[in-house]
């Protein structure tokens, strides 16, 4: 469970970070060349769904382990 609160954490974060910068830069630029045109766009989208599901596999694997054991590591022991 601490995995996983971690993760949604960091994610969170990174959420308020890029909706922060998209705001003070009002919108974001590394997208107005390919936005256009429809192909390029959804090669970067789809590349960007890619790159979002490897980070998650991770906390995918350890949720779905079915070999759940209380092995008294500590959060910083998880981190490290």
């Amino acid at each position: 469970a601490s995995f996983t609160i971690l993760f949604l954490i960091s994610r969170f974060w990174l959420l308020l970070f890029l909706a922060w910068r998209a705001h003070e830069r009002k919108g974001d630029s590394r997208f107005d060349e390919i936005k256009y045109n429809f192909a390029s766009f959804l090669i970067a989208w789809m590349f960007q769904g890619v790159w979002v599901f490897t980070i998650s596999l991770p906390v995918i694997f350890v949720n779905g382990s079915d070999n759940i054991q209380n092995d008294g590591l500590t959060v910083l022991e998880y981190v490290t």
